[in-house]
């Protein structure tokens, strides 16, 4: 028999509720998920072109997709944290002595109209806000970044779920495609391909742009001979 309204909005308050609680049981996995299916989303065109172009099959292209990223990962920070630290460390002295310097240079107050104006107090308000308003957005990115690379269970956690998304990319697409009603599979085919154009589209063309940019800052800044240019790109 065909289930009333009422039950239908029972059963649906009650997935709700139970989605929930699970989300809630389960939020700690919930940021490492999602790392995981980015990067599955980024591997898997290497993936796919390994396959395609070395003639092996799926799971060995997976694997050696996920072996070279993590070579590169291994190998990235070993090459840039030690002279970006140092160039970092740098820059905060010469921005610490950079405020002090202004700091006496606008040490004197001037009468405009009536009016005093203490330069020294507005760069220290300035100064207060700028720490005020950067702190939370440092303070709650490294808890992030922490919080999901800092576990080796985490670690773990998203390479082996998005090394499976990878390796069953298209499986998983064709179960997907069994859920929607036959009468709107072929709209969601659609709205499917579209979105994964536009997500293509932005999350590469954002990772290039970065690199991009930080490339041409770092040439050109060396190039001019900027203090701490491989710093400010990054």
């Amino acid at each position: 028999p065909l289930w009333s309204p009422r039950i239908k909005l029972t059963v649906a308050i009650l997935l709700l509720g139970l989605s929930i609680f699970l989300l809630y049981v389960f939020r700690a996995a919930i940021s490492p998920f999602i790392i995981a299916v980015l990067l599955s989303f980024i591997l898997n065109p290497i993936a796919t072109w390994i396959e395609t172009h070395i003639k092996i099959r799926r799971a060995y292209a997976t694997l050696l997709a996920f072996f070279s990223f993590l070579v590169v990962v291994s190998i990235l920070p070993l090459v840039i944290i030690p002279p970006l630290i140092a160039q970092w460390n740098a820059l905060s002295t010469n921005f610490t002595l950079l405020i002090e310097h202004a700091e006496s240079l606008l040490g004197h107050t001037y009468t405009i109209a009536g009016f005093s104006i203490d330069p020294q107090q507005a760069v220290r308000s300035l100064v207060g806000s700028l720490q005020d308003l950067l702190q939370p957005v440092f303070t709650q990115t490294l808890r992030y970044v922490v919080e999901a690379v800092s576990s080796l269970v985490w670690i773990v956690f998203v390479l082996v779920i998005s090394f499976y998304f990878v390796k069953d990319s298209r499986a998983l697409s064709a179960w997907m495609e069994t859920l929607p009603p036959p009468s709107y599979r072929k709209d969601y085919i659609y709205l499917r391909g579209e979105i994964n154009l536009v997500w293509n589209s932005f999350l590469r063309g954002q990772i290039s742009l970065a690199l991009l940019v930080a490339v041409i800052f770092t040439v050109v800044g060396l190039i001019i001979g900027l203090p701490f240019a491989f710093a400010i790109s990054v």
